[in-house]
């Protein structure tokens, strides 16, 4: 089994394909992760996750702070990520697979900010 990890931040929305390094590697899965801010100090605690085998995707994504917390998850999505934004609950990172190929995948972001680092898990 060929196991690759890498990181990944998206600044805008649209389409946005990861190269792999492993030559001839087509993944037959892909995890996700995203979690607070990097290079700030938050204060709420959240996660999503997310997985797919570019076919069918699935996501769980949790946010908690001292005015509340939220838990969602489905399979719309391979990335559903929530901050507080102004008092409000936001998504702030969210994306669909459009491929996944050799050597590399594609996701189709609906909502971005290059302010949080997207860890992936592609195997196969």
């Amino acid at each position: 089994m060929t196991v690759e990890l890498g990181t990944f931040s998206k600044g805008s929305p649209g389409n946005t394909t990861v190269v792999l390094n492993t030559a001839g590697f087509t993944p037959d899965r892909i995890r996700f992760k995203v979690s607070q801010k990097f290079n700030t100090s938050d204060t709420a605690n959240h996660l999503s996750e997310g997985v797919t085998n570019g076919t069918s995707s699935q996501y769980t994504s949790h946010f908690t702070d001292g005015t509340g917390s939220q838990t969602k998850e489905g399979t719309n999505k391979v990335i559903s990520h929530w901050a507080r934004v102004g008092g409000v609950l936001t998504e702030v990172v969210a994306a669909t697979v459009v491929s996944i190929g050799e050597e590399e995948f594609t996701l189709n972001f609906s909502v971005a900010d290059a302010n949080y680092r997207i860890h992936m898990e592609a195997t196969g």
